[in-house]
Order: C-alpha cells, then sequence, then structure tokens
C-alpha cells in the first residue's frame, strides 16, 4: 500500500539545523515503520563520524656521545735517595783493664784524702776536686765529684770521678751489679745534661781486684763524644769512674784511659 506525505508531513520529518544539516525529528504523528526507518538513519549518520586520527610528529633525538674527560696528572717530582748515615763506632775498652805502657814513670799520682782510693794520671793533666749537688730531683742528691782534663781542654779527654753518694733507690743495697745504672743516671744529670746521651748494654769488668760492671756510651753535645763509665761499691760507698773524648779520637786515647782504669786502687 502507498504511503503519501503532505507538505506539513514533510516538515515534521526533516528540519534543518542551524548549519544546515538536516535533523530528524519524529513526532507522534509518524507511524512506527517511519520510526524504524528514522532510528537506521541516525545509526547510519552515527558510524558515518570518522573517528579523529592522532599524527605523532615527534621525531626521536639522537643520542650524542659524551665528551671525553680529560685530566691533568702532574709529574711526579723526583726522589732523592739519601744514604743513611754511617753508624758510630763505639768504644770497646778491654774486660780486664791492664796497664798499657805509656810513659808510666812520669804519671802523677792522685790519693783521696781519707786515703780510701788512688790513681795515676799523665803529667799535663789539670783538675780540681769539688761536691755537687741537685734539686730538681725528688730528694736531694750530691756528690763528690773530681774532674781532670787532658791536653785540648773541652775538646780533649777528661776523667770524672763520682763517689760518695747516697743510694738513687733506697729499696735497694748498693751493688756492683746494679752501681753502673747509677753512675749513669748521674752522668746525665751532671756531666751531660743537655746532651742526647745513648748507652750501651753493660758488660762485666774488672776494677781493683773486683768484678763489676761497665758501659760504653756516646754523648751528641756540640760535638759527638765517646765514652766508658764503670761503677763499683767499696765498703757500702758508691763510686763511678767516666771517661770521654771526642768520638774522632777514642782510638788515639783509649790506652790512656785503660791505663788509668787499671791503676786504680782502694785503700785497707
Amino acid at each position: 500500500m502507498g504511503v503519501n506525505l503532505n507538505h506539513k508531513d514533510a516538515r515534521a520529518v526533516f528540519h534543518e539545523g542551524h548549519e544546515g544539516t538536516p535533523r530528524i525529528l519524529c513526532v507522534s504523528l509518524c507511524p512506527w515503520w517511519m520510526k524504524s526507518i528514522v532510528f537506521l538513519v541516525l545509526l547510519a549518520l552515527a558510524a558515518c563520524q570518522a573517528a579523529p586520527v592522532t599524527i605523532s610528529t615527534s621525531v626521536p633525538v639522537p643520542t650524542l656521545p659524551r665528551p671525553v674527560e680529560t685530566r691533568s696528572v702532574p709529574t711526579a717530582a723526583p726522589i732523592t735517595l739519601v744514604p743513611p748515615p754511617t753508624p758510630t763506632v763505639l768504644p770497646t775498652p778491654a774486660a780486664t783493664l791492664t796497664a798499657i805502657p805509656v810513659a808510666l814513670e812520669t804519671w802523677q799520682t792522685f790519693e783521696s784524702p781519707d786515703q780510701i782510693f788512688a790513681f795515676h794520671y799523665p803529667p799535663d793533666w789539670r783538675g780540681r776536686g769539688y761536691t755537687q749537688s741537685i734539686t730538681r730531683t725528688v730528694r736531694l742528691i750530691e756528690v763528690d765529684t773530681l774532674v781532670l782534663r787532658g791536653p785540648g781542654g773541652s775538646a780533649g779527654p777528661e776523667f770524672v770521678m763520682l763517689y760518695n753518694w747516697a743510694a738513687l733507690d733506697p729499696t735497694q743495697p748498693p751493688a756492683n751489679a746494679t752501681a753502673w745504672s747509677s753512675v749513669a743516671g748521674l752522668a746525665k744529670l751532671f756531666l751531660y745534661s743537655d746532651c742526647t746521651t745513648t748507652f750501651d748494654s753493660p758488660a762485666p769488668v774488672t776494677l781493683a781486684g773486683q768484678q763489676t760492671m761497665g758501659a760504653k756510651f756516646i754523648a751528641q753535645c756540640d760535638r759527638l763524644y765517646a765514652g766508658y763509665l764503670i761503677g763499683i761499691v767499696y765498703k757500702g760507698v758508691n763510686y763511678g769512674l767516666v771517661v770521654d773524648v771526642p768520638a774522632e779520637d777514642w782510638d788515639a786515647w783509649r790506652p790512656t784511659f785503660e791505663t788509668l782504669f787499671a791503676s786504680f786502687t782502694f785503700g785497707p
């Protein structure tokens, strides 16, 4: 059966929009089949709407190589090798002191006023005796001292005798085995207070017929000195004998020192 639409019905179905695009309207006057057509038309229009296309305009950025870091390495300073100093040979007197012929008949004799000890010394040596004390220790220390110097003054040979001092350690009675250490301590206090002294290990030595201990040493003062010391105890009294000379002259004066030591005796 045919369908006739008048001008009014047509306007009811198609109506132009604001931009000339036909809009499809359906009013209650439209029959069911027309509504179906309208629905199909709407589906077709929705399908025709193109989805937006996204175009990527990004361009990959090339990776540039990292610049090579350059460091300046300082030139090492040249190393100068300095040879170690030649060690100083310490004096080594004989273990048993024996008089060596040194024109002994011309030597002088020293005897203590109380005749407790005596020894011989070269005729051109001069000296004096006195008592010295020191107060910068825990307790007062007094020492009887005898000093003899050979030719050359402070640059020549020297003999020092220390005696009659109280025991430095009251808990230990005087003994030959330890007397040398007391002599070394007193020598450091009274004779080499401004010097750097190095004492060697003690060794047995015979003095005035007794077995005791002696030690060699060096002292760095205004110059380097080499020396030897002996500690001995007689009738409960401490005695110390010290000799020194500039290190380079030790060999020349060693016979004199050994003769002096060998001539040392105690009285009755």
